[in-house]
């Protein structure tokens, strides 16, 4: 803690860790279940045609079905890739790879020959966190896994991209330590729904 009583980034990252690891599997898959279902809800309702995505990392909901679901319906789905620089791109799937099957799978990046992804309208890009919490004014407050790179991708993203924290109800606290450099989601969506 800082001389203020307020929890640094590296003690919220252990606490948020500690939450996850305390979750059952089961507690995931349900809560996975139900993130997609209020997803592709929300999703259908303001007729997004395109989602920019990563594949999740252990201790994310789990939604690479869902993906794979949007992808076999011909709308747009561009996966994250790291790029040599430290930054993030997004590259438009052309097939899904039966690899990729959820937080265990080890691929979790587009293929290189992948196009980069171009804005279009109605696109919104599903973000990970280790944590969430509201903002004070608007949005989510996002606390990532400490190498910035969302953050640099947040704040060059194209004006007009909704962007959508995505976890387990149990990452949402009551406050997040920010910093200069730290970037915030527009809307979030947990088990409980989309949150605006």
């Amino acid at each position: 803690m800082n001389n203020e009583g307020v929890p640094s980034k590296q003690e919220q990252r252990a606490r948020a860790r500690g939450l996850l690891k305390a979750m059952s599997r089961e507690s995931q898959r349900d809560q996975s279940t139900q993130i997609e279902k209020a997803l592709s809800a929300w999703l259908t309702e303001k007729d997004v045609t395109s989602l920019l995505v990563t594949l999740p990392l252990a201790g994310e909901p789990d939604l690479t079905s869902f993906f794979r679901r949007w992808f076999e319906s011909g709308r747009a789905l561009a996966l994250a890739r790291a790029e040599a620089d430290h930054g993030l791109s997004f590259r438009v799937l052309t097939q899904w790879d039966p690899a990729w099957t959820g937080p265990e799978n080890l691929l979790r990046e587009a293929p290189i020959d992948a196009a980069e992804w171009n804005l279009s309208a109605r696109t919104v890009c599903l973000v990970p966190g280790l944590a969430f919490a509201r903002g004070k004014d608007r949005g989510f407050d996002r606390l990532g896994r400490g190498g910035g790179v969302f953050d640099r991708w947040l704040e060059q993203k194209p004006a007009g991209l909704v962007t959508m924290g995505v976890g387990y109800h149990e990452i949402f606290l009551d406050h997040l330590t920010v910093e200069q450099h730290d970037r915030r989601v527009d809307l979030a969506v947990t088990a409980d729904g989309v949150l605006a």
